[in-house]
């Protein structure tokens, strides 16, 4: 009688019966969830998203996290079968596999025939692995191997159900202010679940509430092209004053002078239905912050009170 070398229980192998069947529940669950790795690689489990009016049903085509926790399920599972093969002078054989020439019915639908040209899987050394967990038990280092696929099984899982997270808008967090007397913030770009309420953020540690600043964000940084800005601002600063008379709304005339005069700036291109950084393809509408436009026109009103009317437009 000796101690199992994983939990230290009784037992007369490495392993004690309940580590044994959970080394067996892991490889079991490991050969299935292997499999949905691979689709989580190549994203075939989700669609793309934040595309501008409209949604995307392509497959985002790399997860680079998936892949590299895929590459270490590889050289584990295949290193542990090759251990166990050496140490118990025994082959490989897939398990529930019958040969390709063999006549008759199978025992149930768990089994198949071996295929033409067959080369293991990952999926059929898990189970390969489960079908000799007592082989293992029965070898030096068997608490490693229950380590191993513990720690795997936890890996691709988390991979497979990893929450994603959506961009939560700039730190918000005054950190001082400049010569002028302005607010200088902590500008660091926030990610946070879609069902998180608060993040920390990473560069200051300051804990923002993740709906308020989407929704400051969503004013502060909303970009849009020309035509939809030109709309979105006739839209806000339109309607009637407080003596019932039409309020005076930008132009295009206005928004082309701030544009030449490079007060209002690009910040993309929206190519594809995203918005990108640097001019791709011909025809790429441009994007301007609609907050900056708007002050724009809050500054020519308060420069310009004295105007002659043709100068501004007025809603109907």
């Amino acid at each position: 009688m000796t101690k199992c070398r994983k939990c230290s229980q009784k037992c007369d192998l490495y392993l004690c019966s309940k580590c044994v069947e959970q080394l067996r529940e892991h490889a079991t669950q490991l050969a299935w969830l292997v499999a949905r790795l691979d689709e989580t690689v190549t994203r075939q489990d989700k669609l793309a998203s934040a595309t501008i009016g409209k949604s995307s049903d392509e497959p985002l085509p790399f997860n680079a996290n998936a892949s590299e926790i895929a590459g270490q399920a590889r050289g584990t599972i295949t290193t542990w079968v090759r251990a166990i093969c050496e140490h118990r002078d025994i082959t490989f054989e897939p398990v529930r596999v019958m040969s390709l020439h063999f006549i008759g019915p199978l025992p149930d639908e768990r089994w198949r025939r071996m295929p033409r040209r067959y080369r293991p899987t990952l999926a059929d050394m898990c189970e390969w692995l489960a079908e000799h967990v007592h082989a293992i038990a029965l070898t030096p280092g068997a608490e490693e191997c229950a380590l191993d696929m513990a720690e795997l099984h936890a890996s691709i899982v988390r991979a497979i159900n990893r929450q994603e997270r959506h961009f939560a808008g700039p730190c918000p967090t005054v950190k001082g202010h400049d010569r002028r007397g302005q607010q200088i913030t902590c500008g660091h770009m926030l990610y946070a679940g879609a069902e998180e309420q608060f993040v920390e953020c990473p560069e200051c540690k300051a804990k923002i509430d993740v709906q308020k600043n989407r929704l400051r964000t969503s004013v502060d940084r909303d970009l849009m092209p020309e035509p939809k800005l030109l709309e979105a601002l006739r839209a806000v600063e339109g309607g009637l004053d407080e003596d019932g008379n039409p309020k005076p709304v930008p132009s295009k005339n206005h928004l082309r002078r701030w544009i030449k005069k490079r007060q209002l700036h690009i910040r993309g291109w929206v190519h594809q239905g995203r918005i990108v950084e640097h001019y791709i393809q011909r025809g790429d509408p441009r994007v301007f912050s609609f907050s900056q436009a708007q002050h724009l026109w809050w500054k020519h009103l308060a420069t310009n009170a004295t105007q002659e009317p043709s100068e501004l437009e007025v809603t109907a």
